[in-house]
């Protein structure tokens, strides 16, 4: 646990230390009276910040993988954080990962009940990623000390998966085909009309030339299985290969198309389900430490 004094710190005993002056010069007892009564009052809140702080634990902490475009949400709760005279205090909570520092905050935690929190992360590179230390700290009860205190964090490792990014279309190849043999591809773009799905239209297309466009795939025959290939992207580097592949197989699962995957060293024969989607976006996270 560490300390160190405020603004607000600094200038209550500075204001202190002018009365003391001025009491010293004067011989006024009532000013000695009234330094020493505020300074026990300082050492007393002191104390009891740091009592305050002393017993409190992280618990239930959760984090869902997620995309490493997007910010990271990691929720718990400080226990425990009844306060015994059953006041309000506030607490500032920051996290840190394997690749930096956040800072959260509990606001305003409430008197006999648990002070949960959610702390948003910057988005982490791709891979594995885990919570590292925590650090609360609270001005408690005065606002003139800040009292830190640190703890471990204990969560599992979470997948980043590559951000799903569409590099053919943004290269201007004609057209971006799924690499793929089969049908179900990309085939052009086609005027959006109104009362259409907004799920069907090409956002960056719109963001380029502010006219909504919509997708349009060549239609898979009954039986149709899509192979997204490695292989198949020789103009790509690595982490563009990853970006594009995660681009496709988020693409396809929502489509509800039976698809698979062939990374280096790795195949995961078509099929359908969260729970392939999950194993097709953990091989292309997981591909960075091969």
């Amino acid at each position: 646990m560490s300390v160190r004094i405020t603004g607000l710190g600094v200038g209550f005993l500075a204001v202190l230390a002018l009365t003391l002056a001025g009491a010293s010069n004067t011989n006024n007892s009532f000013g000695y009276l009234l330094v020493f009564t505020l300074l026990g009052l300082f050492v007393v809140a002191a104390f009891r910040g740091a009592l305050r702080l002393r017993p409190l634990q992280l618990a239930r902490l959760q984090a869902e993988s997620t995309f490493a475009d997007r910010r990271l949400a990691v929720g718990g709760a400080l226990t425990p954080i009844a306060d015994s005279m059953g006041s309000l205090f506030d607490l500032s909570l920051s996290a840190s990962s394997q690749h930096g520092a956040v800072p959260g905050s509990v606001a305003r935690a409430q008197a006999g009940r648990d002070g949960r929190f959610e702390l948003t992360l910057p988005p982490q590179p791709c891979g594995r990623t885990r919570l590292g230390d925590c650090t609360i700290s609270t001005v408690y009860p005065a606002g003139m000390l800040r009292w830190s205190l640190r703890l471990d964090a204990v969560l599992a490792s979470i997948w980043i998966y590559p951000a799903p990014i569409d590099h053919l279309s943004m290269a201007g190849a004609g057209g971006s085909r799924h690499a793929a043999a089969e049908s179900g591809d990309f085939d052009e773009l086609d005027a959006w009309r109104d009362g259409e799905s907004l799920a069907g239209v090409c956002w960056k297309s719109y963001a380029r030339t502010g006219k909504r466009m919509r997708k349009r795939f060549l239609q898979a025959s009954r039986g149709t299985e899509l192979c997204f290939d490695w292989d198949a992207l020789p103009t790509l580097s690595d982490a563009q290969k990853r970006s594009q592949l995660c681009f496709w197989v988020v693409e396809a699962h929502a489509r509800g198309d039976r698809y698979g995957l062939r990374l280096p060293g790795i195949e995961l024969r078509p099929d359908t389900g969260e729970r392939h989607y999950r194993r097709c976006l953990v091989a292309l996270a997981g591909s960075l430490d091969a």
